[in-house]
């Protein structure tokens, strides 16, 4: 009887303790990230009143998708060329109207006739927050290095923020439809804007959600924008078979950063998700918060949370039927085989994982698409565009010129095995 109490105290005294170092735990995290959201910044203007030109006007509702609603000259651009910061009309997943902000590049000189080639620039994950709005930055173009070489080629360029990300509502996190409007609407909106220059012939171009963005949007480009031309679509480690994805990384680090703008947007789409049903009590209470981070910071929180053992999912979302159809649905499975298409693959991502992307390229040559494709060994995910950029920037030159690109499915791929669970 004795040493079953002593038991029962020995018990109360670790009970006690494994709490205390959830506390601290919690603390610990809560305090870091205070210090990562000072030390790891994007720098974003702050003026009100270029941030009041993210307000829809009156009447913005009544607009046609693709409308342009304001724009203004944009600072930091590249030298020799034209900015613009934009306002424009999209829609929603569901065809309901929403506001998107952007950007628009255009070489400086005299439009030649017919008009410039047109690229449209998907961004990757950034975070939610309006702080991490690309166009509110101070230097808007940090993170397009290939932009000057397109320019010099004599495009005009678009770059999408996408709806809620900087205006009103949540940005519609891979939702195919949502970024295919808020893409092909940037395409759109440069009849609103004669200075630019823009022809009506244009490529697609984007990394990681942006590549997500532009493989959707060329599913449905030639019913949505029938009168102007696709010529091209490239992409860099672009999110592509969300199945396998989230079956490979729920239970990793990167579902913190792209899970909990997954747990944001899709059951806002899709009510009959059942969140708490795949998701921790820590996962919920955190995943609002994480999502709002720009991704630099965003990401070394993660890493934080991880090395305390928390996690966002309590289980595989795909062993649940709901979440994975709507992962399915989500999926750029059907692009056209009538258009060029890029991918640009680093064979070091551990984000989008590389036999992941292998496998989604293999269904698509299976399915007759004129795939090109770029391997690139020790090259990672966040820098694929930079790498990748001078190649697509060369490879849409070639498509903008009317050079064939019949794709290179018959050679050999790279042997790549499975992430290792261990």
């Amino acid at each position: 009887m004795r040493d079953h109490r002593r038991l029962n105290r020995v018990m109360v005294v670790v009970a006690a303790v494994l709490g205390t170092l959830a506390v601290v735990a919690s603390v610990v995290v809560a305090v870091v990230a205070i210090v990562i959201d000072r030390a790891v910044t994007v720098d974003t203007v702050t003026d009100p009143e270029v941030l009041a030109f993210y307000d829809a006007p009156s009447g913005w509702e009544d607009a046609a998708p693709g409308e342009l609603l304001r724009s203004a000259p944009l600072p930091g651009g590249p030298a020799a060329a034209r900015a613009w910061r934009v306002l424009y009309r999209t829609e929603g997943a569901s065809g309901e109207p929403r506001v998107s902000s952007g950007m628009v590049f255009a070489p400086e000189g005299a439009t030649p006739p017919g008009g410039r080639p047109v690229v449209a620039w998907a961004h990757p994950t950034v975070g939610m927050g309006r702080s991490c709005t690309p166009s509110l930055r101070v230097d808007p173009i940090a993170d397009m290095p290939w932009l000057e070489g397109m320019l010099s080629q004599g495009w005009v360029v678009t770059a999408t923020d996408y709806a809620g990300l900087g205006t009103d509502g949540d940005l519609a996190y891979l939702i195919s439809a949502a970024e295919s409007y808020d893409v092909l609407n940037s395409v759109r909106m440069l009849d609103g804007l004669p200075e630019a220059g823009a022809g009506d012939r244009y490529a697609l171009w984007g990394h990681s959600q942006g590549g997500h963005a532009v493989y959707a949007a060329a599913e449905v480009a030639s019913g949505y924008l029938p009168d102007e031309e696709l010529v091209a679509v490239a992409a860099a480690a672009p999110a592509t078979a969300l199945v396998p994805l989230v079956e490979a990384q729920w239970d990793t680090t990167i579902a913190w950063v792209l899970g909990s703008e997954v747990l944001q947007a899709w059951p806002q789409q899709y009510p009959a998700l059942d969140v708490d049903a795949v998701t921790t009590e820590e996962g919920r209470d955190r995943a609002r918060g994480l999502a709002d981070r720009c991704i630099d910071a965003g990401a070394v929180e993660a890493e934080l949370i991880d090395v305390f053992g928390g996690r966002l999912f309590s289980e595989d979302p795909m062993g649940e039927p709901a979440w994975r159809e709507v992962a399915e649905e989500n999926s750029p499975d059907g692009l056209p085989t009538d258009v060029p298409i890029l991918i640009a693959q680093g064979l070091s991502d551990p984000v989008v994982l590389p036999p992941v992307q292998l496998g989604y390229v293999r269904g698509q040559c299976e399915r007759g698409v004129a795939l090109s494709q770029v391997w690139m060994g020790e090259t990672g995910h966040t820098k694929a565009a930079w790498i990748s950029g001078p190649i697509a920037t060369t490879w849409l030159a070639g498509r903008f010129d009317g050079v064939p690109a019949g794709g290179d499915c018959a050679v050999a791929l790279p042997p790549l095995r499975a992430r290792s669970r261990g």
